[in-house]
């Protein structure tokens, strides 16, 4: 099992259409943002994906999530989906530490 990779996130490149597709998985832009702030473990995405990496880890209510990213500046990213942890992804999250 690989690694955590760590990222650094000082800002989110959100638009209308990101925003949409997260609504449309049960997600806002606060629950990224609360994922990015409660240990996140990072990794790559699948090739060929839009997203390059995956963010998995808890939100402030303790709910698991996948939100996938793409780097579209020097520490900005574009959350481009996300959606509820499967049991595979929280296992993954659990012995990447």
């Amino acid at each position: 099992m690989k690694a955590s990779r760590s990222i650094r996130i000082d800002d989110w490149d959100a638009d209308d259409a990101n925003l949409g597709e997260l609504a449309a998985h049960g997600l806002t832009l606060e629950m990224v943002e609360q994922v990015a702030t409660n240990e996140p473990r990072f990794r790559r995405n699948k090739k060929g994906r839009p997203a390059t990496y995956q963010m998995i880890g808890p939100d402030d209510g303790g709910l698991m999530r996948v939100v996938c990213l793409l780097e579209t500046g020097p520490a900005i990213w574009r959350p481009i989906t996300g959606s509820n942890a499967s049991d595979h992804e929280k296992e993954w999250w659990r012995n990447s530490k």
